[in-house]
């Protein structure tokens, strides 16, 4: 059910690849569609899209601006999480995507940031990678953070939101000062 739900969200978008969460580039499967789960997976991202929207009107009103902290694999975790991020952006739901970006390994973090980029083209929403200094699965170097923060920059991000403070030392901050 998650790989028809997948590739039913991309078939939506007309979207002929996605990148996951090891940077790889997959194809989508144009047959690989359940017509009913993907009206369930449609429903579930509806209500949540509702939800954000309701927020950002509020938000709005009293001169705040919304952000959304989001899974970085767009589309692999929507089947599951109902969070169609993309969907916000073009709707203009949410004003600042953070993503949760949490690798050690440059070139998946260069490859994931270039395919949010270009999900993001045409919208007014913000781009914020979020670089993790440790997660379940990874644990970044200091160095490793810097150069992660470093392409985002020159990769023209607007700016970069760092995850798991708690796992941030003075080192790190010492290193980001003059980044």
């Amino acid at each position: 059910w998650f790989d028809t739900g997948l590739h039913g969200l991309l078939r939506k978008y007309n979207m002929r690849y996605w990148v996951d969460w090891n940077g790889e580039r997959r194809e989508v499967d144009p047959v690989l569609v359940d017509e009913e789960l993907h009206h369930w997976i449609d429903w579930r991202c509806d209500r949540l899209a509702h939800f954000v929207g309701q927020l950002h009107q509020y938000a709005h009103k009293h001169g705040l601006v919304t952000s959304a902290a989001v899974k970085n694999f767009w589309p692999a975790q929507t089947p599951t999480g109902a969070q169609d991020w993309v969907r916000w952006a073009r709707e203009e739901l949410v004003d600042k995507f953070m993503m949760m970006m949490y690798y050690d390994d440059p070139a998946v973090f260069t490859s994931l940031l270039e395919y949010h980029q270009q999900l993001l083209v045409g919208t007014k929403a913000e781009y914020w990678p979020g670089p993790g200094r440790h997660s379940e699965q990874w644990n970044t170097t200091p160095e490793g953070l810097v150069q992660q923060v470093r392409i985002a920059k020159a990769a023209g991000a607007n700016g970069v939101c760092i995850f798991n403070e708690t796992h941030i030392t003075d080192e790190d901050l010492a290193l980001l000062k003059d980044v």
